[in-house]
């Protein structure tokens, strides 16, 4: 029985497919298709590699994910409001938890490095010559503070770990151009 109206409408093999088990024969159906467009030479994988929108200069991208690595704010985040703040007591004892604090700024000095003034902590001397070359994402944001948390969000998109993550999409697409 159509649910729009209170006339019969007989079942078609589309709208079966389309209406039974939440589309997944109708996702059977496109899986057989593109293996019917795949032996006629007129299926391209939606993953195949397509033509970039502009000359890529990168050659490499290194990811560098530091699990208990050192600091954002004694690597490469310089924070003058911080420095500035140093060991001024900030909140108070308001019925919350936790009371007063103190500001703790970097033990680190930071300087200005190449052409950019890209600011990089004494951490890495040697980094300094080479900050031109470096794109440093700064911008990273996370409704949730806790760390395991956030570190599933930036690989999977999400808190839960219910997406898979870069790593799993990299293997993946290693394997199927193999």
């Amino acid at each position: 029985m159509n649910t729009c109206s209170d006339t019969y409408t007989p079942l078609t093999r589309r709208g079966m497919l389309q209406h039974t088990a939440a589309g997944f024969g109708l996702l059977a159906f496109a899986g057989l298709n593109a293996e019917i467009a795949r032996a006629a030479g007129a299926y391209q994988s939606p993953l195949a590699p397509k033509d970039p929108h502009f000359t890529p200069k990168a050659k490499r991208v290194i990811f560098l994910f530091m699990q208990g690595g050192p600091s954002h704010l004694d690597t490469f985040d310089w924070k003058p409001k911080l420095a500035a703040a140093n060991g001024k007591t900030t909140g108070g004892n308001d019925g919350k938890k936790g009371g007063a604090r103190k500001v703790l700024a970097s033990p680190f000095s930071f300087k200005a490095q190449g052409k950019s003034g890209l600011k990089i902590s004494e951490l890495f001397p040697h980094l300094g010559k080479h900050a031109d070359d470096l794109c440093l994402l700064n911008g990273m944001h996370t409704s949730n503070s806790a760390h395991p948390q956030a570190s599933i969000a930036l690989h999977t998109g999400s808190v839960n770990f219910i997406r898979p993550s870069m790593g799993s999409w990299v293997v993946y697409l290693s394997l199927i151009h193999i």
